[in-house]
């Protein structure tokens, strides 16, 4: 019974999301909960162009990548002291043992490779990126990539109780954060491409990935804890 409660309802919030939906080298700043506003619909071509991005067998193995990447990574502290890519790969280096990294020069290996990649997607989708870069960030969060990995909602619970529903809306309210800082980002980033600053660009995206997974993931461990402090059945 535990876990056809659990499966139903974090599918609840993957509709919700769905339907509701930094570094040195980017100029966007956070997003705050108050400044999530309503979305304005996209236009067709950008959406068009995302669709095809995200169905792309390169970008998936990009977000493959990404994960692997984390996950050697193995960062379990607050990401507000990880800013940017110089902050990333000095906390690598500071914490070189408590990694999967066979060393530092292996993780600088592997994150100059995930900007290698970073570039080749932006490079085959210049068109969506000159999009991305007239339209204001708060207007794509209507954009939603079902391939992102870490994404936190699966499995979920049923809207249950006032105590479960305030987990299910906190959760909501914690991926779309997410989003919204990441596409943020991603428009910096965009900017830069068309105006020819390639490399800034690139780490501007690459970062970008890495944060708001790990975004993601606190959204996830935050989602459980709520659960579980609501009723010890949802407690692993």
């Amino acid at each position: 019974m535990k876990h056809f409660l659990l499966i139903l309802g974090l599918s609840i919030i993957l509709i919700s999301c769905s339907e509701d939906s930094n570094s040195q080298y980017s100029e966007s700043q956070d997003f705050s909960n108050s400044q999530l506003i309503n979305t304005k619909s996209l236009n067709d071509t950008l959406k068009n162009l995302f669709n095809n991005m995200v169905n792309s067998t390169e970008y998936k193995n990009l977000l493959k990548d990404h994960m692997d990447f984390r996950n050697k990574m193995n960062f379990n502290g607050d990401i507000s002291v990880i800013q940017d890519e110089n902050d990333l790969l000095a906390w690598i280096s500071n914490n070189i043992h408590q990694t999967n990294f066979i060393d530092y020069n292996d993780a600088v290996t592997q994150y100059n490779t995930l900007k290698s990649d970073e570039e080749i997607i932006m490079n085959n989708n210049y068109q969506l990126y000159d999009e991305i870069s007239k339209t204001d960030p708060s207007d794509l969060l209507e954009l939603h990539d079902p391939n992102m990995p870490g994404y936190p909602y699966d499995p979920s619970v049923p809207n249950s109780s006032p105590c479960v529903n305030e987990c299910i809306n906190e959760a909501v309210d914690c991926g779309k954060l997410a989003d919204a800082n990441f596409y943020a980002s991603s428009a910096s980033a965009a900017r830069a491409l068309i105006t020819g600053n390639v490399p800034m660009a690139v780490a501007t995206m690459t970062y970008a990935r890495y944060k708001q997974g790990e975004a993601q993931k606190n959204c996830a461990e935050a989602y459980k804890e709520c659960l579980c402090n609501c009723s010890p059945e949802y407690c692993s």
